[in-house]
């Protein structure tokens, strides 16, 4: 994935999101400790000026966890998009110059896939890896950081959560890493099958297999529906 984006992103932009994720983090987490100190402070003795104090507060920390969250995704469609179009420009440039034995032996339907599931499929990977995947760590480190602050024994729980949490992930990724190069040859068993119908419809309506190529098109559609469910089952 770093192979493939080398030289094709935009590192600022890259920065710049890893940046409003660091904010958005901070500002998410700074946020149960503002009510915590309306409701100890102020709820506890009657002080509305001090309640009035930190909704303020709080508003202003939503405002820019917001703000940050809105640049984070802005920037990461970005770099995920941009990344896109050039892997796609690149792989068409290389196609029109493989010979007629490399394209019979890649095959259209192959190509088609490469083209625009699997670019998709990494445009989807850099989204998430520039939302979800940095946020968890940030996420874990400040909590953690919060919680040592609160109370040392709370530091244990994550001691404990993270290498329980570690084995169910590895666990499930060892039955849908499989699964999710199976839907790769689906996809192209999907898109052949498609094609065939499109170029040889005449071919196919005079010898009146109609039935016959739609039977085969659900057969591969069905398995590619069947083993899809099997993934996101098990990802969920």
């Amino acid at each position: 994935m770093i192979k493939l984006a080398k030289g094709r992103v935009s590192i600022a932009q890259i920065t710049g999101a890893v940046l409003f994720m660091i904010i958005q983090v901070i500002t998410s987490l700074y946020l149960p400790d503002l009510t915590a100190d309306i409701v100890n402070n102020g709820v506890a003795t009657g002080n509305i000026n001090y309640i009035w104090q930190e909704g303020f507060k709080m508003i202003a920390f939503a405002v820019i966890s917001a703000l940050a969250a809105i640049c984070n995704v802005f920037l990461a469609a970005r770099v995920s998009q941009k990344l896109g179009q050039r892997i796609r420009s690149d792989v068409y440039r290389k196609v029109i110059t493989y010979s007629h034995d490399e394209m019979d032996q890649i095959g259209t339907s192959s190509l088609i896939t490469r083209t625009t599931n699997d670019v998709t499929q990494i445009q989807n990977v850099w989204v998430m890896i520039l939302r979800m995947m940095i946020m968890a760590p940030i996420m874990l480190i400040g909590a953690s950081f919060l919680a040592y602050q609160k109370n040392h024994t709370l530091t244990l729980i994550f001691l404990v959560v993270l290498p329980i949490m570690a084995i169910f992930i590895g666990i499930v990724m060892k039955f849908a890493v499989p699964l999710f190069r199976g839907m790769q040859q689906k996809t192209d068993n999907i898109n052949l099958v498609f094609r065939e119908g499109l170029t040889g419809v005449r071919v196919i309506r005079a010898f009146r297999q109609d039935k016959f190529e739609q039977d085969r098109f659900e057969g591969v559609n069905q398995d590619y529906t069947n083993n899809a469910v099997k993934v996101f089952s098990i990802m969920q």
